[in-house]
């Protein structure tokens, strides 16, 4: 292999270095829109949960709650957002929340 063609293989192309420049500008691209979108929805669960006047929520697989409206978090004494994360068994007395539960 000649000295030539040795520094070639060492140094990254031009149009390589541009190939990885382009898929990191679109992968953050991507990732922008992705992140608006899940912005979108959860405001639109909000305005949907906020327009409910009784207790409203939703919750994961899991039961854990993902979003809860104001009269939900005023009903069980906490702020809405410290709701998010818990389970039933995290808010409410151990007699109802093994009820809810169930």
């Amino acid at each position: 292999m000649s000295m030539e063609e040795h520094d070639n293989t060492r140094k990254p192309s031009r149009v390589n270095e541009t190939n990885q420049h382009s898929a990191l500008r679109t992968q953050q691209a991507e990732r922008r829109r992705i992140q608006k979108l899940l912005t979108d929805i959860q405001s639109q669960q909000k305005a949907i949960l906020d327009s409910i006047p009784d207790m409203a929520w939703f919750k994961d697989k899991e039961s854990k709650y993902i979003a809860v409206n104001e009269m939900f978090g005023q009903t069980c004494g906490w702020k809405p957002k410290d709701i998010v994360g818990k389970t039933d068994l995290d808010i409410w007395p151990r007699h109802l929340a093994e009820r809810y539960l169930a």
